[in-house]
């Protein structure tokens, strides 16, 4: 877990602190009302939760978190314009996520192995299941199904097949020779794409594009 000039934390599992309040409780007649906290993350099937306190001198606004066999701290969990108050609490839900780069070497080697290419949605699935495989030993015949197109994410599909070749082409480059290595047609929205007028031009880093769409729409 990291944070800005190595802030020291405290947490606590939800579980125990749900015990001792619930033994509190019965030892006591005026029942504690359960915290209403604000969150970190967001909450997922299998996620870690816990309760966490700033207990430093410094307000927070970024939160990561690294797992043992990572090398480097994943981006900042906090919302652009959160903030974590001196000795406020919030309960937070981590998830493990496939990395990109397992999401890339699963649209690397399905391509080169059967010809055909996936998106970067259906990548993250048969990078699960393979490791499904692994830990499980279950070979009980799966269909994966695509839920999107990998003309929606062309340059994350292209240098995940050969980042050397592909990156420096130009956007829709990359639509035409994904169309000729996947043997499929260009689709007609992204043909249409080509000679649209540009109506937003409005550029910003992924933890500002909720504080960006309240002001295009003009919300405070």
């Amino acid at each position: 877990m990291s944070l800005a000039d190595n802030i020291f934390i405290e947490m606590c599992n939800d579980e125990e602190e749900e015990t001792e309040e619930t033994e509190a409780e019965d030892k006591d007649t005026t029942a504690k009302k359960k915290e209403n906290l604000k969150t970190v993350g967001e909450k997922k099937d299998g996620c870690i939760a816990f309760k966490l306190r700033n207990a430093t001198s410094k307000k927070i606004i970024g939160l990561a978190i690294k797992t043992a066999d990572e090398t480097e701290f994943p981006e900042n969990m906090m919302e652009a314009d959160d903030v974590f108050e001196l000795k406020e609490k919030k309960r937070v839900y981590f998830s493990k996520e496939n990395s990109e780069a397992e999401t890339a070497e699963a649209i690397k080697s399905i391509y080169y192995n059967t010809g055909y290419v996936i998106d970067t949605h259906t990548a993250v699935a048969a990078s699960v299941y393979k490791k499904y495989v692994a830990e499980t030993s279950d070979e009980t015949k799966t269909v994966i199904a695509s839920t999107a197109s990998p003309f929606k994410f062309t340059r994350s599909v292209m240098d995940a097949i050969d980042k050397a070749k592909y990156d420096k082409m130009t956007d829709f480059e990359l639509v035409d020779e994904l169309s000729r290595i996947a043997n499929v047609a260009v689709p007609q929205a992204i043909e249409d794409i080509r000679t649209a007028p540009v109506l937003h031009d409005r550029v910003c880093d992924k933890t500002e594009m909720k504080a960006v769409v309240k002001d295009i729409l003009g919300i405070k």
